[in-house]
């Protein structure tokens, strides 16, 4: 016997291996791929509905809108959002819809006939095409104007009840859900089906912004945004160390294949109803990767508004400049996941991004990581390059800039990393005095 296989035929066996190994890599991406086919053919189908609520008078009160099904006259409950700026946006798939809205007077999220309300039209039926949007609809709230479904009745707008949900964003079932970190929807099973499935993940697990603990007002929220191809998860040990009688940990969990625009929508449309719902008036956002993308998406969303409860803004590991890998994507897949052409370098959303603007308010702290030995122009942190981490626009937009000698998933881990979010977090806490 030869150790190490350097006999002719242990060689072989070896060779053997390492093809066999390779074909099951090619079939396992090639049935990927099919399987990324079929979702981007379901994607395009999905249209957008979006449009204004306008008011005969302003007021503070949150507004409803629902979406219903119109056909066979069956009044089904598609979706429901609650707004605060005026502006809606609902993603579904083609068919004949009604929307409908009311200004929340009492705060039940439910319809009372007194309550200012409003249809699009008397209701006028919306025809959606595959793949077509629908844009600039406008409704009109007034007190002489009452609600009722098909057969009459008003029972049907009720935001807090049961609803189709056969959307891309699967509504708003896991907007301040109870979960635990080890919860299965956030195991590496669908992290992978968020990245090559985001259809069937946002069908039927759906995004949300968890909570590990009932809403405590006493506490400040800190939203935490995981990255590619990853889930909440991510942040267990950072969670770990967080000081939970001072700050309550909220996760974002999303099909990070999507496009980022996408999912930073419903982050705005998920933390305004938080707020609406909460009445929150500090909030701390922590991202990692990918997750700052979306977060400063999110942000460019937040400041065209009138909320001002984002007071804190932290990036880890962040591919501002965008990733050589995902432009290999683009150019060279057979199918490319939707999220690839956002990151790939000098796409649109990161030229737009570059653009962006912080509200004055916002502190915002940029921490890169890097692998010892990687220097240069090829510098890494074994994923991201040190240049797209700090990207000239984002360390414009930066108070503070930190480097850390750990790889791309280590940055999570680090404890030079948790004592300074830490130390971070309580500044902030203590300046909100």
């Amino acid at each position: 016997m030869n150790p190490g296989g350097k006999s002719a035929g242990g060689g072989t066996l070896w060779r053997r291996q390492i093809v066999h190994a390779a074909l099951l890599s090619f079939a396992l991406a090639g049935c990927a791929f099919i399987e990324l086919r079929h979702e981007l053919e379901e994607m395009d189908r999905f249209s957008t509905i979006s449009g204004k609520i306008e008011q005969e008078t302003p007021s503070h009160y949150p507004v409803a809108v629902a979406l219903f099904s119109e056909e066979r006259r069956s009044d089904r409950l598609i979706d429901t959002m609650l707004i605060d700026s005026g502006e809606f946006r609902f993603v579904a798939r083609p068919g004949r819809y009604v929307i409908a809205a009311f200004e929340d007077t009492n705060d039940d999220f439910r319809y009372q006939p007194k309550e200012p309300a409003g249809y699009y039209g008397d209701p006028t039926p919306i025809v959606l095409e595959p793949g077509t949007n629908v844009m600039d609809i406008r409704i009109a709230l007034r007190r002489d104007i009452v609600l009722l479904n098909s057969e009459g009745s008003n029972t049907a707008y009720e935001i807090s009840g049961k609803r189709e949900l056969p959307n891309l964003w699967a509504g708003r079932r896991n907007i301040g859900a109870l979960a635990a970190l080890d919860d299965r929807r956030f195991g590496r099973k669908f992290a992978s089906m968020g990245n090559w499935k985001p259809v069937k993940f946002s069908r039927e697990v759906g995004p949300g912004i968890f909570f590990l603990e009932p809403y405590d007002p006493s506490k400040t929220p800190v939203l935490f945004v995981h990255g590619n191809m990853d889930t909440p998860r991510a942040w267990d040990t950072i969670i770990e160390n967080l000081d939970r009688s001072r700050f309550q940990p909220w996760l974002l969990s999303y099909a990070t294949g999507l496009p980022i625009e996408v999912n930073a929508g419903y982050m705005y449309q998920a933390l305004t109803e938080l707020r609406l719902k909460h009445g929150f008036e500090r909030l701390y956002l922590v991202a990692h990767s990918v997750g700052g993308l979306v977060s400063q998406a999110f942000i460019d969303r937040y400041r065209a508004g009138d909320a001002r409860y984002l007071k804190l803004f932290m990036t880890l590991a962040t591919p501002w400049g965008g990733h050589g890998f995902a432009q290999k994507g683009v150019d060279r897949a057979p199918a490319v996941v939707p999220v690839w052409r956002d990151i790939a370098p000098n796409s649109a959303l990161l030229t737009a991004l570059r653009k962006s603007h912080l509200p004055e308010d916002l502190s915002y702290q940029l921490l890169f990581s890097y692998r010892s030995g990687s220097s240069g122009a090829i510098a890494t942190d074994g994923s991201v390059t040190v240049a797209s981490q700090l990207d000239p626009a984002a360390q414009a937009r930066a108070e503070r800039i930190y480097g850390f000698e750990t790889g791309h998933r280590g940055i999570l881990s680090d404890n030079d990393v948790i004592r300074l979010l830490n130390d971070t977090l309580n500044q902030a806490h203590d300046g909100a005095g």
